[in-house]
């Protein structure tokens, strides 16, 4: 039998409301794969359902729930979980973005052994070509997704964001451990993650969601033949 894992969207302002379109939803899909002769692992379907706070919920008509709802397909419960890793992308049921930059702890540990590994094999490794390295690869890693969670970071995320930075320039330059982040981006070139991860944020919201926020500042059909221009050239 074939796996298939398909997402199902679906914005509702009540519990009950969601559950009984969305069940709906997840019986039609159950019995076009019944036709289609494929197989759902229910057991490794996930359900994670979006909700404001209650402080917000007046102002902005968004959905709080007293408890999860529930969701079934072919009578088996889906679990529904406060965090769904989704295209690379670890959402949570607020769409703060917390529990995504948390998990790039875990990803900067791989990549500063991989770091490290260069640097100490060859300490007269040219700084500019070690710097290339780490604007290409390891900062393109760090901010995989950034289009999306990139546009309204908190104070507290923002000091994450350092903190996962800042074992780079310090391999780079050396400096004394006590040495500010906030000082090391300056004489390495690398400039902070969370201004890079907004600059990706306004990137695709221009050039993806062609956002009209920026009418003022940016011309899109200027844009539109810039990149032209370069991707034939």
């Amino acid at each position: 039998p074939w796996a298939v894992n398909p997402l199902t969207q679906l914005p509702h302002h009540t519990r009950k409301e969601l559950e009984i379109n969305t069940n709906e939803a997840l019986k039609l899909i159950h019995l076009a794969l019944v036709e289609l002769k494929l197989e759902l692992s229910v057991g490794k379907c996930q359900g994670l359902a979006f909700r404001s706070l209650v402080r917000h919920q007046k102002r902005k008509g968004q959905s709080i729930f007293n408890r999860k709802p529930i969701f079934k397909i072919n009578g088996q419960s889906i679990r529904i979980g406060e965090s769904l890793k989704y295209l690379g992308v670890l959402l949570d049921s607020r769409l703060t973005w917390s529990s995504h930059i948390l998990s790039l702890h875990a990803k900067v540990y791989n990549l500063k052994n991989n770091f490290s590994k260069i640097i100490k094999t060859d300490w007269n490794l040219d700084k500019e070509l070690v710097k290339i390295w780490y604007l290409t690869v390891i900062e393109k890693a760090l901010l995989y997704g950034a289009g999306v969670w990139g546009g309204a970071l908190t104070c507290e995320q923002i000091k994450r964001l350092h903190m996962i930075q800042r074992v780079f320039p310090i391999k780079l330059l050396r400096p004394y451990r006590t040495t500010a982040t906030q000082a090391l981006n300056v004489p390495s070139g690398i400039p902070p993650l969370h201004i890079t991860a907004k600059v990706e944020y306004l990137r695709f919201q221009i050039w993806t969601c062609r956002s009209r926020g920026l009418d003022g500042v940016i011309d899109l059909l200027k844009l539109d033949k810039s990149e032209n221009y370069q991707r034939s050239h």
